[in-house]
């Protein structure tokens, strides 16, 4: 019993620390390598100590997840070697107590069994603490699993005729879209009407939504709401 109670308090935090590790530690890999691909613009606009500043910022969270990570870890095998050398403790103290009524054999195989109990007892918790941390990633790939499915690339029900698009003509009806679920609009009611063969300039500044936009048009990124018709064919249905 008190082997399931040090670990149930074990895992109670040890999951919740080791996801903070495992994000600080995806941050720190990310950033070394956006600075190794940048190495020449970074150098052109003197920004190094910026990035090393951001390294170090990266890295100082990092070892606040890593550091009561260790400690957690410590302290659980601290109590597992404690219990089982109770254990063995207490064997050889019965041993000792019932000297007359147990034989030398008898209590050096009871001492003998509570060593090999106690090893077996601490890689058990062990294996299941390691099985119950590390099933994030299992998680993970569940998660994966229930991401909806973006559409086919051709649909055939609603494919436009094959001297389609004809004029160019562009609409955005009260169009909307995000970057992924969870995160805000990047545009919003969007309400344009492009001719054919007009020439429009998206003017704005960095943030703007101006490179959005040509995502949209492309459906590179689905719409949350509204739509997009070239020639007055929805985009998003074919």
């Amino acid at each position: 019993m008190v082997y399931v109670w040090c670990q149930r308090l074990y895992i109670a935090s040890q999951r919740q620390i080791r996801h903070l590790d495992t994000g600080t530690r995806t941050r720190i890999i990310s950033h070394f390598a956006e600075t190794y691909n940048g190495t020449a613009v970074i150098r052109a606009f003197g920004a190094d100590r910026d990035f090393v500043r951001e390294s170090h910022r990266r890295l100082d969270a990092h070892n606040r997840c890593q550091y009561p990570l260790l400690v957690s870890e410590r302290w659980l095998a601290v109590r597992l070697e404690f219990l089982g050398y109770s254990i063995v403790l207490l064997s050889a103290v019965f041993a000792v107590v019932f000297r007359h009524t147990v034989g030398a054999g008898m209590a050096a195989l009871a001492i003998t069994y509570a060593v090999n109990i106690t090893l077996i007892m601490g890689r058990f918790v062990m294996g299941v603490i390691d099985t119950e941390t590390d099933i994030m990633a299992f998680e993970r790939c569940l998660a994966f699993t229930q991401i909806p499915i973006e559409a086919e690339w051709y649909n055939e029900r609603t494919k436009p005729t094959d001297n389609w698009p004809t004029m160019g003509c562009i609409s955005f009806t009260d169009y909307c879209t995000k970057y992924r679920f969870g995160l805000d609009l990047v545009l919003k009611d969007i309400a344009i009407d492009i001719k054919g063969r007009q020439r429009v300039a998206i003017v704005g500044r960095t943030g703007a939504g101006k490179s959005s936009l040509a995502l949209a048009l492309f459906r590179l990124i689905e719409p949350t709401a509204g739509t997009v018709t070239i020639d007055g064919v929805d985009c998003s249905t074919i």
